[in-house]
């Protein structure tokens, strides 16, 4: 069991992470679509929440696709050699009985991924473009707007043109959440 000591400061490597992409001129918040999809795990699907969702869609892989070491090996491959993991976190809570009386502990864990990029020895099944599902109730809106302006798609830049009453937004299933398109 590691020491007080010992225990990695994770708001410290989030925060490092997030300098990181700072200094490379990249705001880890700005962008919300790519052509896959939110960042998930590979092998049970899940899509990661909070900050590891923020940190890991902002990563340079082409696939949003991630696993642990110990899935890799699961599945019949192994990590490349040199490759650099990636740390995420999740809380966990903790349950004790005491008098009658359920006392919840959170605490912070973290584990390592990499990007499917980093894994050998496995056919990979990849996706194939991500699909967004509208929202109904959004595009009711649009729909029924009196002097809707024009909506195109393409390009990842969204902007609105004043001067030309046109929306200019990437197409939706390149968002990673559809209330984000």
């Amino acid at each position: 069991m590691k020491t007080t000591s010992e225990k990695k400061d994770m708001y410290s490597i989030i925060n490092n992470m997030i300098m990181e992409k700072l200094k490379n001129g990249k705001a880890p918040w700005r962008q919300t679509w790519n052509d896959f999809g939110p960042a998930r795990n590979y092998v049970n699907k899940k899509p990661y929440r909070g900050i590891n969702a923020l940190l890991l869609n902002n990563m340079d892989f082409e696939y949003p696709l991630f696993m642990t070491f110990l899935q890799a090996k699961e599945l019949g491959g192994h990590i490349k050699k040199g490759s650099k993991s990636i740390e995420v976190i999740y809380w966990k809570t903790l349950e004790f009985e005491n008098d009658d009386k359920v006392k919840k502990i959170p605490f912070l864990r973290y584990y390592n991924v990499f990007n499917i990029e980093c894994v050998e020895g496995i056919k990979l099944k990849l996706p194939a473009k991500y699909v967004n599902d509208p929202i109904e109730q959004a595009e009711t809106i649009i729909n029924d707007m009196p002097s809707k302006p024009i909506i195109e798609h393409g390009g990842d830049a969204p902007y609105y043109n004043w001067r030309e009453d046109r929306v200019k937004v990437p197409h939706r299933d390149n968002f990673i959440l559809s209330d984000e398109y």
